[in-house]
């Protein structure tokens, strides 16, 4: 009776996590949703439809605030009514860690509205290069949220090192330059544009630290990137041998 007992309660805490875990899921599409009507303002061209366009990404954000605090209590009780120990109670830290990270690339995206707000013209040039960047920060943040929702660790590793978006900023963020240069009738439009990509890099900044989480679930240790870096040569025996 005991054991059946056992049981039952393992299942109960595994369905809970689950639970939370969709919670994430939902967390992290809301904010991709929020990030792509960011974007699409700077396309807009009538711009005294911008506020209106603005204020409903606004209140959305609002709603990412209220799902990341009910995640923050789902997790507390999860804690009070489980009471998980070692890998269990990492992955409820991990999940509220996690709901943090989302929060705070709905502040980024909030950011990034108001860029598209201060824009007064369309320069298809720098949309098209916010556009294609956003893109590259979109597919990091779908592919790390699904390591983290199936805890995979190989999964995470191979998000992690893609920080190639880094170099995509320099490279972006001087041509910027350089085309400002030869238009400075629209250098408030170029400086616009400069402070929007800084934004964007740093979601996927975000998206680095959701695999730092899945780590530290699965090995109990927060990670440096020489760890990652490492797991990675180990998994792809070739990227060592072309060194």
């Amino acid at each position: 009776m005991v054991l059946s007992s056992k049981r039952h309660t393992r299942v109960q805490f595994d369905e809970d996590l689950e639970k939370s875990l969709e919670m994430v899921k939902t967390m992290s599409s809301m904010v991709e949703k929020q990030l792509k009507e960011a974007i699409a303002l700077f396309r807009v061209e009538d711009k005294s439809t911008i506020d209106e366009k603005a204020q409903v990404i606004l209140e959305n954000d609002l709603l990412v605030n209220k799902i990341e605090m009910k995640i923050h209590d789902y997790c507390l009780y999860l804690i009070a009514k489980h009471q998980p120990k070692a890998q269990d109670l990492r992955l409820v830290f991990a999940v509220v860690r996690a709901a943090s990270e989302f929060e705070r690339i709905g502040d980024t995206v909030i950011k990034i509205c108001e860029s598209a707000r201060k824009s007064q013209h369309v320069i298809n040039s720098l949309i098209e290069k916010i556009e294609h960047f956003a893109e590259h920060s979109i597919t990091l943040l779908r592919k790390s949220t699904d390591a983290l929702v199936s805890l995979d660790l190989n999964s995470a590793c191979e998000v992690y090192v893609q920080d190639n978006y880094r170099h995509e900023y320099k490279d972006i963020f001087r041509a910027t330059i350089e085309e400002a240069k030869g238009n400075l009738e629209h250098l408030k439009e170029y400086f616009i544009v400069a402070i929007a990509l800084r934004q964007i890099e740093r979601i996927g900044d975000r998206c680095r630290n959701l695999n730092e989480y899945v780590y530290y679930y699965s090995k109990g240790v927060t990670p440096t990137s020489t760890v990652f870096t490492q797991m990675y040569e180990d998994l792809h025996p070739e990227t060592k041998a072309s060194k």
